[in-house]
């Protein structure tokens, strides 16, 4: 018998689920699923000109549903003339629809039991991210229930993540549509949150008008978002399972939920800086990526993701549409302490791509995909991506910079004449939401 023969005939033998006849386990210990609409504490409209705050109080005896919340809204067009342009790409050129509702907000905060468990800073600008980072099937449900605009027949129509041209609301027009709020941990956590035992406060604070709507000539920026609401599931479980998790309470013992949150901070640039550094300040007990894109001087608009010579002659989104290959000369490595990421700087397109399908885990996956090919990558999607984890998908594996260890991102090459302001940076690190009888506590 041969070695093969040998090993395969060790390996342990399975029943095929083919020919497997047992019932499937099932969830009988749930008594009820509501489909519920929350409504704000206070106003549920805000505007640039009055109120540009809401906040939503979660509270009641049910488990939240948190990983299906929708945050939904009104965009009403006050202007009696003109059309209002969402940003989907900074202006109505057709050239992209890549924005969504959460272009609005510039801020999302989450209190458990007046806990802050997570602040998302530059909201619209890690969620644009985020989405730009998605597999395309996936983006393509969250535009869907967003706005999407008419088909597009021009040259765009060569990008795959561009189905479309920039969408309108008509004078005196309103449009609803909603979102899911990615880059909030609890969110995506994938567990039920128990409203019994803690209460939640979502507060979602209004974006600059530039951030949230096209200002040029013509266009309408006169706006404001009606009927403000949030939708989250409840569940009911039966009396007996649910008193045993509130005797897990009252012994003393904790409920402890793994999240994965989003810190983001912006650094100006000056122009005419061709080689930079930039100190982040961020203590974080298991930081494991970083993702940073730069701000244009005329842009504001959080859906821009150009390369750093963007606007220049011969500039890499110019290059891309016409299928010129060049380089370009800018390298980027991130330092924390001794440690670089990459041990030598990312230089080329190929280079950084590659660093931000290895952030994604897809750099060695044959079925999943993000909707920034490499197209996009030169146009409208440029990011510098670092994987800081020990393990890839590990969780609590990232760099504990608690020690004191400083970070900060090195820049080379950048374009003497270039349109830079600055640079929006992005730590993602794993953080810990405890629940007890006492209240929440968050550890980062």
């Amino acid at each position: 018998m041969s070695g093969f023969e040998m090993a395969a005939a060790a390996s342990e033998t399975s029943l095929l689920s083919s020919l497997s006849f047992k019932l499937p386990e099932s969830s009988q210990y749930i008594q009820r699923r509501r489909d519920v609409v929350w409504y704000p504490t206070g106003s549920s409209t805000v505007n640039p000109q009055g109120c540009n705050t809401v906040r939503f109080l979660l509270a009641g005896s049910d488990w939240l549903a948190l990983d299906e919340l929708l945050v939904e809204f009104t965009i009403k067009n006050n202007d009696s003339s003109k059309n209002l342009f969402p940003n989907a790409d900074g202006d109505d050129s057709g050239e992209s629809l890549n924005g969504g509702p959460y272009v609005w907000w510039q801020r999302a905060r989450l209190f458990a039991s007046g806990e802050l468990v997570d602040d998302v800073l530059y909201f619209n600008h890690c969620e644009h991210m985020l989405r730009q980072m998605m597999p395309q099937h996936v983006k393509y449900n969250h535009d869907a229930l967003g706005y999407v605009g008419i088909p597009n027949y021009g040259s765009a129509i060569m990008l795959p993540s561009n189905p479309a041209s920039t969408s309108y609301i008509p004078a005196n027009s309103s449009y609803t549509c909603m979102f899911r709020p990615m880059s909030l941990g609890l969110v995506r956590a994938g567990k039920l949150w128990p409203l019994w035992a803690s209460t939640l406060q979502l507060e979602l604070t209004l974006a600059n008008t530039t951030d949230c709507c096209g200002t040029n000539s013509g266009h309408s920026s006169s706006f404001e978002l009606q009927n403000i609401r949030l939708r989250i599931p409840t569940v009911t479980l039966d009396s007996q399972l649910q008193d045993s998790y509130q005797k897990v309470l009252l012994s003393g013992k904790s409920f402890q939920i793994a999240t994965t949150n989003w810190f983001n901070q912006f650094y100006a640039l000056s122009k005419g800086q061709t080689d930079v550094w930039i100190p982040i300040s961020r203590a974080l007990s298991r930081l494991k990526l970083a993702f940073a894109k730069f701000d244009c001087n005329f842009s504001g608009d959080p859906t821009r993701m150009y390369y750093p010579d963007f606007g220049l002659s011969g500039s890499q989104y110019t290059n891309a549409f016409h299928g010129i290959l060049d380089d370009g000369d800018v390298k980027t490595q991130l330092q924390i302490g001794s440690l670089l990421f990459p041990e030598i700087p990312n230089e080329g397109i190929s280079e950084h791509y590659r660093a931000l399908l290895q952030a994604l885990g897809l750099l060695d996956s044959t079925w999943k995909s993000t909707s920034i090919g490499g197209i996009e990558f030169r146009r409208f999607g440029f990011v510098i991506a670092s994987l800081l984890a020990k393990v890839e998908n590990g969780w609590a594996s990232g760099l504990n910079l608690q020690s004191g260890s400083q970070l900060r991102y090195q820049l080379a090459g950048l374009p003497a004449s270039n349109n830079l302001t600055g640079m929006y940076i992005s730590l993602v690190g794993d953080s810990v939401t405890e629940i007890s009888e006492k209240g929440c506590s968050w550890y980062t």
